[in-house]
Parts: C-alpha cells; structure tokens; sequence
C-alpha cells in the first residue's frame, strides 16, 4: 500500500549533487508520504552507487526546461541480410562482416527536457540540473507536479462553482 506514494523516473545527474556523478544516470524517488527525494546513481553494483536525499520543504522553485546545451544524437544502421550474404560471396567471411556493416543509416537528433530543482540549505541557494535520457521514456511533468503538491504552502486549485 505504500507504493501509491513513491514516484520514480531515471534520469541524467547534469550537476548540483556534489556527491553524484555529473552527466550519470540516477533513479530519482520522490516519496510524499516522507516529504523526501532521494537521488541514486543507477549502477549495477547497488554497493558502488551514491546517493543523496533532498527534503522537500528545502524546495523554492522547480521548473522544466529544454535543454539547449545538450542533444544526443542516435546512429541506426540497417543491417540487410542481402548486404550480408554478397559480402560472404565476394569476400568470405571478412566480406560478410563487411556486408552486414554497410547500408543506410539514419541520424536523429533528440531534444531533451530537463528539470531544475532551486533548494535552500545553509542559508544558500543551490541549483540540481536533471536531464531525461534518449530513449528512456519519463514523464517530468508528473514528476514537477508531485515535487509541487509537496512544497509547503500549497493550495490545490479548487473548482470554480457556478
């Protein structure tokens, strides 16, 4: 039953964790019922992987943004079974290695959002700059709103009764 209170996305650490990587991924876990987020680098070895833990009454701002300093840009190669086997008959099995490398390839640039998280902690500002990972499907919207409805002094919007 403590799961409807748990929101978690991977994303990629960009900086303002000093204990975390920079551009790494990290599992960031929002747990509302603890009033915390919790960022863990998402390594195989779970012993290896730091971490850092956020209240989120230390939130003052968070927003998504584009991100323009960084695009990842995905290579596609098709692969053909025709190209595959001329090779192996032109050249044998070099030749088939080759033939199966060779062939269209397709470039797309993605552009990433990003989240920016502005906390307060010892009397300073401090800014953690999160990016979505090419090909891992995120929903930052639905992370923003769940950090939000956390902040202390929020008011849901009410109905309008007419």
């Amino acid at each position: 039953f403590g799961k409807k209170y748990i929101t978690k996305e991977t994303l990629k650490h960009i900086s303002g964790i000093p204990n975390l990587m920079n551009e790494y991924p990290v599992i960031v876990t929002v747990n509302e019922k603890e009033k915390t987020i919790e960022f863990v680098e998402n390594r195989r070895k779970k012993k290896l992987a730091a971490n850092a833990i956020l209240s989120i009454d230390k939130i003052t701002h968070v927003e998504i943004f584009h991100s323009d300093r960084q695009q990842d840009i995905i290579r596609q190669r098709s692969h053909s079974a025709r190209n595959t086997l001329v090779g192996a008959v032109v050249a044998g099995p070099v030749g088939a290695i080759i033939g199966s490398n060779t062939g269209k390839e397709k470039t797309a640039i993605i552009d990433l959002l990003g989240i920016l998280i502005e906390y307060q902690s010892d009397g300073e500002s401090h800014e953690i700059v999160l990016l979505e990972i090419a090909g891992v499907p995120t929903s930052l919207q639905h992370l923003k709103a769940v950090i939000e409805r956390n902040l202390p002094g929020f008011v849901p919007v009410k109905s309008l009764e007419l």
